[in-house]
């Protein structure tokens, strides 16, 4: 049997922060604020399934992903910045384009945030 896990990425804003300003994303004419993806809630989600050519291989791996929750809770700008092996990559980004966040809110106002998120692709017997 495959799984996979997401596990959190606690240093997001250290590691995003650096990416945001090599790349310029930006999800609205302001640059997205960076937070760590434990401030964040997923309300809609699904697990991506493990890549058959990996499995019959018996490889493992992970894939961190970035992306911006538009003010919506819609996910936006999904973007690969590690990964294991490129065998991975599709399965992450087919699935978190579809995720639903809670919209992060400041004030009175939802705004766009930047995190990320690591999937790790674990064989298991």
């Amino acid at each position: 049997m495959y799984s996979i896990s997401k596990s959190k990425l606690f240093n997001a804003a250290a590691v995003l922060g650096f990416s945001i300003a090599a790349s310029g994303v930006s999800a609205s004419p302001v640059s997205p604020k960076v937070i760590n993806s434990t401030e964040i809630k997923a309300v809609s989600q699904e697990i991506p399934r493990y890549p058959y050519r990996a499995r019959l291989n018996q490889m493992e791996g992970s894939v961190l992903v970035e992306f911006t929750v538009a003010p919506d809770g819609s996910v936006v700008e999904p973007s690969v910045s590690e990964s294991t092996s490129p065998i991975f990559n599709n399965a992450v980004l087919n699935v978190i384009e579809n995720w639903k966040f809670e919209p992060v809110v400041e004030g009175e106002q939802a705004v766009p945030v930047r995190t990320g998120l690591r999937f790790n692709f674990v064989a298991q017997n």
